[in-house]
């Protein structure tokens, strides 16, 4: 396989990790309707998520830093798939929650990982091309699989989906085994040493606005399914049709960014 290929192949498992974190937020409803819950507190399953894979991603990063990035990988993508397995098949809320937080974990590992491994293959000169590319495939979960999560689980139980992602981390799991060489993990860099980057004011004003933007655009999508259907009270496919057109707007959104930023500046 020519390494462009190998980027994108990189590419479709940066979109199983994006997938399995925004997914959820199209079938809250459904989840929280199957499991006797409130939405809310179905929507504690997302929190639980994304905390651990913006806060605990790093500190695993940092432990594992030294291990061969295959290897890492290989097993990010067995806690994957065993985490979505829990999730699908056990109903405790408890045992879904602590699932959720070693999915957002496994999930944070898989896309770091792919990033260095992305860099690693590519040309010199192609390297940022191949970090866009891993950050495109996380990007089109939100375009692609959250809307058709939401269609598949108007069709059947919404377990399968879960299900399907984990059968799809194992078999990721497999092609990566035969398809990527070896790779030394990174030398040690104290934590210290790393916290110096945000000495740079620039740096953190946009670490600042990005949380925020972040904060805001997460609050609105994690209840925008539960909100159409029980305020708006629209139909379930106007909801697919609604996340779809969300991720358009979103994908747009980033494209202008990217042309004004080119043109106007960043700031």
């Amino acid at each position: 396989m020519s390494k462009t290929w190998l980027i994108f192949f990189l590419a479709i498992i940066s979109f199983l990790a994006g997938t399995d974190e925004y997914i959820i937020a199209g079938i809250l409803d459904k989840i929280a309707e199957t499991n006797d819950m409130s939405v809310a507190s179905a929507g504690q399953l997302i929190t639980s998520f994304s905390i651990s894979f913006g806060l605990l991603t790093p500190i695993v990063i940092v432990l594992t830093r030294k291990m061969d990035r295959k290897n890492l990988l290989m097993v990010a993508l067995l806690i994957f798939s065993l985490s979505n397995f829990i999730v699908a098949t056990f109903g405790d809320y408890v045992v879904m929650f602590s699932a959720r937080i070693t999915s957002g974990i496994s999930a944070g590992l898989i896309e770091v990982t792919l990033l260095t491994i992305a860099t690693s293959i590519a040309e010199p000169e192609k390297k940022g091309s191949a970090i866009a590319t891993i950050i495109t495939g996380f990007s089109m979960s939100l375009i692609v699989g959250v809307p058709l999560g939401r269609f598949l689980a108007s069709l059947m139980d919404w377990r399968f989906i879960f299900i399907a992602l984990s059968v799809l981390g194992i078999l990721f799991l497999m092609l990566i085994y035969k398809l990527i060489p070896s790779m030394q993990g990174e030398e040690e860099k104290p934590l210290k040493e790393q916290l110096k980057i945000l000495k740079n004011n620039r740096i953190t004003f946009i670490l600042i606005v990005t949380f925020f933007w972040m904060f805001s655009y997460s609050i609105v999508f994690s209840y925008i399914s539960p909100y159409l259907l029980q305020v708006i009270k629209v139909s379930g496919n106007v909801v697919s049709i609604a996340l779809l057109i969300y991720g358009l707007s979103s994908l747009v959104g980033s494209k202008l960014g990217g042309f004004s930023t080119d043109k106007y500046g960043a700031i």
